[in-house]
């Protein structure tokens, strides 16, 4: 067994740029917390070529690879969805990722009988079978999203309560239970699968199955920052059984230090037409006047503040080593 003091940390990102740039901020802020802690994070043969030269300079940093499966459906070397031809080919994407759990299994379970076994598994919310594997070999997992409380407990929320919004007009004000915004939200701003859900839909069915698993983790890895966000973590925490507790340690940028390229991601764009007015009005409103200066100034103290979070003796810098300390003691 490994001495008290140290720990070894599995991360497990889901194979798209914006999930994995993060999570390799997050290996890196681990590994120079001065705690002793080694990260081991677990990818395809692909993705591991393009992340080795961030890894190599890092000692305490680990590269372990599993094979992408086969499936029909999916072109033969796509392994991240930069890769895939069109957005057409996430879902049958989403779905070969499940045929990793073997694989992943094996690993963990040889991590296990190591001198070094794992102290928890960080894998990303599209990864909700690494649950699963995880309570069956008692190890915590903790899900990673990317995303702020805010647009998490918002986006939980209206999951959770989408039945009871039918009855709201579309361009009404929501009242969402428990959680009080600083913005109007309406019917209309939220993405079809919950104004008109299809629970038949293979793609729905699959994001409920990895929402059900997030609700049950050991924990939720925020990329956002107690000043910003603190009031809303309350909400956020509610969408979680067995007292889990969602721990800001952000803002985890793209690419920090990682020196990775985000090139090649398709995008889901709105097609909400908007007219040319709109543009110049919305654009001459930010750019000058008032408004615009206010907004700038807002913008440049959010990101002193943002820098501060993850420096020594900031709230996320704090966070971290209380996350730690948690895991230490549940092990």
């Amino acid at each position: 067994m490994p001495s008290p003091s140290s720990s070894h940390v599995v991360i497990f990102p889901f194979m798209a740029q914006g999930h994995t740039l993060p999570l390799l901020d997050l290996s890196k802020a681990l590994c120079l917390s001065h705690q002793q802690i080694k990260v081991t994070i677990i990818t395809t043969p692909s993705n591991a070529n393009s992340i080795a030269k961030y890894v190599t300079n890092h000692p305490d940093i680990n590269l372990h690879e599993i094979p992408f499966p086969t499936i029909d459906g999916l072109p033969k070397g796509c392994e991240n969805t930069s890769q895939l031809p069109s957005m057409e080919f996430l879902l049958p994407f989403l779905l070969a990722t499940k045929q990793l759990q073997k694989p992943f299994e094996e690993v963990l379970k040889t991590m296990l009988e190591s001198k070094n076994p794992p102290t928890c598994v960080i894998s990303d919310f599209f990864l909700g079978w690494t649950l699963a594997s995880c309570q069956a070999l008692g190890v915590p997992r903790l899900v990673f999203h990317g995303m702020g409380i805010l647009s998490m407990a918002i986006t939980k929320s209206t999951w959770f309560h989408a039945p009871q919004l039918e009855s709201v007009s579309m361009f009404d004000p929501l009242d969402l239970p428990g959680m009080k915004l600083p913005f109007t939200l309406t019917r209309a701003d939220l993405p079809g699968s919950i104004n008109l859900p299809d629970h038949d839909d293979k793609f729905y069915q699959f994001i409920q199955e990895v929402g059900e698993a997030d609700a049950r983790s050991w924990g939720v890895i925020a990329n956002s920052f107690e000043e910003l966000e603190k009031s809303h973590i309350p909400a956020f925490e509610s969408f979680y059984i067995n007292g889990a507790k969602a721990w800001c340690l952000g803002p985890l940028l793209d690419g920090l230090g990682a020196g990775l390229s985000v090139e090649g991601v398709q995008n889901q764009v709105s097609k909400i037409p908007v007219s040319r007015q709109a543009i110049c009005e919305g654009v001459e409103e930010l750019m000058g006047g008032s408004k615009g200066r206010i907004a700038k100034e807002r913008a440049q103290a959010l990101g002193r503040v943002a820098r501060r979070a993850v420096q020594k003796g900031g709230s996320s810098h704090d966070t971290l080593n209380k996350l730690i300390g948690q895991l230490r003691v549940s092990m």
